[in-house]
């Protein structure tokens, strides 16, 4: 068993969703950290990484390499978030960036431009005693009575007032909350409703690379922020307009349209037609996909700003 846990591929154990806060004395929550979900396996002084789909991503964060030396145990697993902090708050796009890097020398650069840091929430092995069936506040107990903090080593912070911890991760721009029950196990690979996940609508300045027409009509908007001089292409949003909103900007992008992409990342379904950027607007979404693309966008409004203003952070 032990071998197994430590040399293997784990799936971590996921939140079910829900649109509300659950209320009741045997949960504990946590803020839902905007990051990428990473399992730390110790073993004789050594780190290994791997993420939600299995995948090594030791050499991606040089950061983890002296989490051995802040354990208070030879083998263990650990479970939580890899997160790049910008101005105090979690920015998927960084992170991101900092996972897909593969090329040595760049990955020295961004842990000096992009620093992540490693949020632990959840203890699942140590020396020699898998923790998968122990309660979550036991797993939680052990875990702060075995983990000593650093810039690059958090703990998760518990919270007994759900509520309350919601309306500030609200005030403050952040994801969302997880409420775990405080006797729950450890389920590899399941989504269980021993956990549950509770998002903050997010919000993203974009602009208009190009459009799809259905019927005759506008039918959704090609989205994109800049990265430096770069425009990213975001996802396509095909709801939150009036009727008349619709037809007054088909009117408008018709005069705008363009020959070329000005996506540097083009969408791989075909179909559209490009534009100059002209336009910033207000796009709500639930959530970045690992593809950095929006989950579910929505727009909301448009804005007086320019598209210069449309900026991954």
């Amino acid at each position: 068993m032990e071998q197994g846990l430590l040399q293997g591929k784990i799936p971590p154990m996921e939140p079910q969703s829900r649109k509300d806060i659950p209320v009741g004395n045997q949960f504990l929550y946590q803020v839902k950290w905007d990051g990428v979900r990473m399992l730390a396996f110790i073993k004789e002084g050594s780190v290994r990484l791997q993420n939600r789909q299995l995948k090594d991503r030791t050499l991606q964060y040089p950061e983890t390499y002296g989490l051995p030396d802040r354990v208070g145990f030879s083998q263990g697993i650990l479970d939580g978030e890899m997160v790049v902090l910008r101005e105090g708050k979690p920015s998927f796009p960084s992170i991101l960036k900092r996972d897909l890097s593969a090329n040595p020398a760049r990955i020295q650069t961004l842990t000096q431009t992009l620093p992540a840091a490693y949020f632990i929430f959840d203890l699942l092995y140590m020396d020699g005693k898998p923790l998968l069936s122990s309660p979550y506040e036991e797993r939680q107990r052990l875990l702060r009575e075995s983990v000593e903090e650093n810039e690059f080593v958090k703990l998760t912070d518990n919270f007994e007032k759900g509520g309350e911890l919601f309306a500030w991760v609200k005030e403050q721009g952040l994801e969302g909350v997880v409420a775990k029950d405080r006797k729950s196990p450890y389920i590899f690979g399941k989504k269980s409703r021993h956990w549950w996940k509770i998002k903050v609508k997010n919000k993203i300045l974009c602009t208009i690379g190009g459009f799809t027409v259905r019927g005759g009509r506008l039918s959704s908007l090609l989205v994109g922020a800049y990265s430096g001089e770069e425009l990213l292409y975001l996802g396509r949003g095909g709801t939150g307009l009036k009727e008349e909103e619709w037809k007054n900007l088909w009117e408008f992008l018709i005069k705008r349209r363009v020959s070329l992409c000005p996506f540097v990342n083009p969408p791989s379904r075909p179909g559209g037609f490009w534009v100059q950027p002209s336009l910033a607007m207000w796009v709500e979404f639930s959530e970045w996909t690992p593809e950095l693309k929006l989950r579910a966008p929505s727009i909301k409004g448009f804005s007086t700003g320019e598209p210069g203003d449309c900026v991954l952070s």
